[in-house]
């Protein structure tokens, strides 16, 4: 066989590598709580299509960080990146508008609406008749659309006449990821998705979470070890503020400075 039909031949049969794309990165991200600096100088970068977590024990800054990242909060110093945009003083309303959707650690639903309510309203926000308030509903035929393949999708149809306020704590979560996803994130920020959860209702959240990182890039802060290992690509790890590791669950088990503040050395 000639080189050049060897070369050929190569080229047929290598696998195609998948590229992964920056789509979030900080720059030196600082915040300071008058003389408490809560978050020290944190840079780091999540990959399009990846699940990626960010561990560390209570007051390690993670919900602060994840607050800059949503607009809550402005960093002191620092920048925050989103698909190559300076997204660093964005407030909630545009980083929504940029397809960056959250969940919080506290479920924040409209309690006193169905589970079909709060999913279309969701929905309704990404169209051109979002503040059209004196238009029936039935016309809103693709934010309904929408709401139902949601609601189908989580399980949470047979709740849809429900109100969330009704839902058990389990269906409250799942409904508030659903309301994040009509919104058409790019990017989706769970902040602790399995806080408060039972065993049972903790393991169809990871599945749930699996399934949804197939489509969209996740970002989480979680404290269930057990997830966090079993369903990220990459690990960030902070305490007092600072970033002290990074890599895959296998990686970040076998440091010995997260074992130290983090792990308690059991890895």
């Amino acid at each position: 066989m000639g080189a050049d039909a060897e070369r050929q031949e190569l080229v047929q049969v290598a696998p195609k590598r998948k590229i992964k794309m920056i789509l979030l990165k900080t720059q030196n991200i600082s915040k300071y709580f008058g003389a408490l600096l809560a978050v020290d100088n944190v840079s780091f970068q999540v990959n399009s299509g990846n699940i990626h977590s960010i561990i560390g024990p209570n007051g390690a800054g993670k919900t602060t960080l994840f607050d800059i990242l949503s607009g809550h909060l402005s960093p002191s110093s620092g920048e925050v990146f989103f698909q190559n945009r300076n997204i660093t003083h964005y407030k909630p309303h545009q980083i929504s508008k940029i397809n960056i959707g959250r969940s919080f650690q506290i479920t924040n639903i409209f309690y006193e609406l169905s589970a079909f309510e709060n999913v279309r309203i969701a929905a309704q926000s990404r169209t051109k008749c979002n503040f059209s308030f004196y238009m029936q509903v039935k016309n809103l035929l693709s934010p309904q659309e929408k709401a139902k393949q949601i609601l189908i999708d989580l399980d949470l149809w047979e709740k849809r006449d429900q109100k969330a306020s009704e839902l058990s704590h389990g269906y409250q979560r799942s409904l508030e990821l659903g309301i994040a996803l009509a919104t058409e994130p790019i990017l989706l920020l769970l902040d602790e998705p399995t806080s408060g959860l039972s065993p049972e209702e903790t393991l169809d959240m990871i599945q749930l979470i699996q399934d949804i990182g197939k489509k969209i890039t996740i970002l989480l802060v979680e404290h269930n070890m057990n997830l966090v290992m079993s369903i990220s690509d990459k690990i960030t790890v902070l305490s007092q503020g600072k970033l002290i590791a990074e890599g895959s669950a296998e990686t970040i088990q076998r440091d010995p400075d997260v074992q130290r503040v983090y792990l308690g050395g059991a890895c």
